[in-house]
């Protein structure tokens, strides 16, 4: 092996260490402050940087090595109590974008945080600089999960009690004292192999009550690789299952139409679900027949999101890889005998894959999660229009993060989450959307994590949003909304410890919250069970 790199640069007259010698992977001993006027910040800045070199002035670097480690640590420690300061939350949760966010925390640990000896100070800056630009998301997120644990704690237990007398119930602690991991199901095999591990489950939606709108039912119905199925979740057994060769479904969603009744007297309602997938085609399946009626025929790339309009249940909105979320109106098929479905109208973004989509419940503005930002389409008045652009988007900051999650809230709040930023933002409009004046207004802890697609869903019933993350763990947030600014929010996590079972791509809970399903990618639905 060849010997490593020795310089002898001493009676140079330097003020600085040359530039080349913090990146040289060769140098191996360097003899340089005798003759020179050389900072000290410099040398452990050379050190920091140069992992090759072991020998200063012919003495061995061990020790200087072990002084920046133990400087680390100290840096490490007084960035934690920064992030959690209020100076420091104010800077994170404000309305800007992230590099800005970073920017001034930096300029705060420089201006507050004093460790190690003044000559060293500008090793300091560069050190507290790297550590927050490295790891700057890791920071919000602990500091956010430590202020929500300090806020559960901190009042004295006298005072504790007679909060809770007058405070509604903590729902999210009962749920966690109540469901009980029941059951785990590999509905969606291939040729009905048991070994199937491979096979991922994309997302999961209960059945809504018929007869008693915001409410659901017991079955919950799950789609992932060529077939949805249809599961009860109190007996954990499959109620139904359609197939559909070469299909992989990425996505389904329930409405709720009229439909005859059986004596051509009164009236009744029945449950119909939508559901797409790599394909591109929509199917309209009428699950109490569980036939497929109509098969809707237009995007070239697969559809990765169904909603239905919140005021109009026949209107189905479809969102592709084309860049295009596209209204149709399916008509009411279970009192007519014409099962036409006629295509309203084309929002279009700037060719960015729709991710999911979203609308405000005055159903007026809708919104297309994708990955170049969130754009947002006031669909309002639209009788005459056949092409719609969007009337504006969120573009968040300079570093594009893709949106894989949004979902509205209320009127005045969506929440959404974009990959590798271990949290879901909150935004808040005073306009309820109908204008571009949204801000942000909480930000809740989330895994951070690289793994795409993992969509959360809320369940307004009962002010509980959930995700699911890839290590099997169920985020569950209860949303204790205020009518301005932050909402107060509890949360707990339900874990699954199977195996096989670790990224849940979506979780959905029923209304009233008895039952919690999670898909994964490993071809397994798991349910939890309220005892």
């Amino acid at each position: 092996m060849a010997e490593g790199l020795s310089l002898d640069l001493r009676n140079k007259n330097y003020t600085n260490i040359p530039e080349e010698l913090f990146e040289n992977e060769t140098l191996e001993s360097l003899y340089i402050r005798e003759g020179n006027q050389i900072p000290a910040y410099q040398l452990y800045l050379l050190l920091d940087k140069n992992s090759s070199l072991k020998f200063l002035d012919g003495q061995d670097v061990m020790y200087m090595r072990n002084g920046i480690s133990n400087l680390g640590k100290i840096f490490l420690r007084r960035l934690q109590e920064m992030f959690l300061s209020k100076a420091a939350s104010e800077i994170y949760n404000e309305p800007s974008n992230e590099q800005t966010r970073i920017s001034k925390m930096i300029q705060l640990a420089k201006n507050t945080i004093n460790a190690g000896p003044p000559l060293l100070k500008e090793f300091k800056d560069y050190k507290l600089e790297q550590l927050i630009e490295q790891n700057y998301d890791k920071y919000v997120s602990d500091a956010l999960e430590t202020n929500l644990e300090r806020k559960s704690d901190k009042t004295p237990p006298v005072k504790k009690a007679r909060q809770q007398k007058k405070s509604t119930p903590n729902i999210l602690s009962k749920l966690k004292n109540e469901l009980q991991l029941t059951w785990l199901l590999q509905t969606h095999s291939k040729e009905n192999n048991p070994n199937d591990w491979s096979t991922k489950v994309w997302m999961c939606e209960f059945e809504p009550d018929k007869d008693s709108s915001g409410l659901t039912t017991e079955i919950v119905a799950t789609c992932g690789g060529d077939s949805i199925c249809f599961i009860n979740c109190e007996t954990g057994l499959v109620h139904k299952k359609y197939k559909q060769q070469e299909e992989v479904f990425y996505c389904i969603a329930w409405t709720v139409l009229p439909c005859r009744t059986f004596d051509g007297v009164g009236e009744r309602k029945e449950t119909l679900l939508a559901a797409a997938g790599v394909l591109g085609d929509i199917i309209l399946i009428n699950t109490e027949k569980l036939v497929c009626y109509r098969r809707i025929m237009h995007h070239k790339k697969p559809v990765d999101a169904l909603i239905f309009h919140p005021m109009k249940p026949h209107w189905l909105f479809s969102g592709s890889e084309d860049g295009t979320i596209v209204l149709w109106d399916i008509g009411l098929p279970f009192i007519t005998d014409d099962p036409s479905v006629k295509k309203k109208l084309t929002l279009h973004s700037s060719h960015s894959t729709i991710r999911q989509v979203a609308i405000c419940p005055h159903g007026k503005i809708i919104f297309g999660a994708c990955d170049d930002g969130l754009y947002a389409w006031n669909i309002s008045e639209i009788e005459d229009k056949t092409e719609l652009k969007a009337e504006y988007s969120f573009r968040f900051n300079s570093k594009s993060k893709p949106l894989d999650s949004a979902n509205c809230i209320n009127n005045n709040l969506i929440a959404v989450k974009r990959i590798a930023e271990g949290s879901i933002l909150i935004f808040r409009s005073e306009s309820e959307f109908l204008k571009d004046d949204a801000y942000l207004v909480q930000t809740l802890i989330w895994r951070k994590t690289k793994t795409p697609f993992l969509k959360f869903h809320y369940n307004a019933g009962s002010n509980i949003l959930s995700s699911g993350d890839d290590e099997g763990t169920i985020w569950l947030y209860e949303l204790k909304l205020e009518k301005k600014g932050k909402s107060k929010v509890d949360y707990e996590r339900l874990v699954c410890s199977h195996n096989h079972t670790k990224i849940f791509n979506h979780v959905a809970i029923s209304n009233p919250p008895n039952y919690v399903a999670a898909v994964s990618d490993t071809n397994v639905v798991a349910l939890w069970k309220s005892s």
